[in-house]
């Protein structure tokens, strides 16, 4: 698939995004001023964030990671509901694969999702964690399973680098 149309995709989601997060209206939504990640991914390159904190991809693959942060808002959302507002604008949603685990001294949730946009696969894994009032997605966006399985490895890296004290 070509970089313009995945680049479409990102755009798609990063503002079905951008409108999940910000139903609420509120002038107090900001980013949070503590998140730091490492920008050297290998075999990625940054992309302009749009609504994200950071975006970052892969040339070869086509696959989008996408980093977001949103502090003030949903303090008594699940993980769970917040993944799955992360996904408006995305049809045909399936959840392979969901799992808690502990990130950055928090609870998070992990989950492999697939469905589809303006009728073109997307297969996404989601990582969202809540600290300190702010939540924290870390997306990883691939046309395909396959892609997906190969960039997972870069997306667990970026992962290990992140800090939020």
């Amino acid at each position: 698939m070509a970089l313009k149309t995945i680049y479409k995709i990102f755009c798609l989601i990063a503002l079905a995004i951008f409108a999940a997060c910000s139903f609420s209206g509120k002038s107090t939504d900001i980013k949070s001023s503590v998140l730091k990640i490492s920008k050297n991914l290998k075999n990625w390159e940054t992309l302009p964030p749009e609504a994200s904190d950071y975006a970052f991809v892969n040339p070869a693959t086509n696959s989008i990671i996408t980093v977001n942060s949103l502090c003030g808002k949903y303090a008594s959302t699940t993980l769970r509901h917040l993944t799955e507002n992360l996904m408006g604008g995305i049809d045909h949603i399936q959840t392979t694969k969901r799992e808690s685990l502990n990130f950055v001294g928090r609870e998070a949730l992990w989950s492999e999702i697939t469905g589809k946009t303006d009728g073109v696969p997307v297969y996404l894994i989601v990582q969202i964690v809540r600290k300190n009032e702010c939540i924290y997605d870390f997306i990883l966006i691939s046309a395909t399973e396959e892609v997906r399985t190969k960039d997972i490895v870069d997306f667990k890296k970026l992962l290990s680098t992140v800090s939020i004290p």
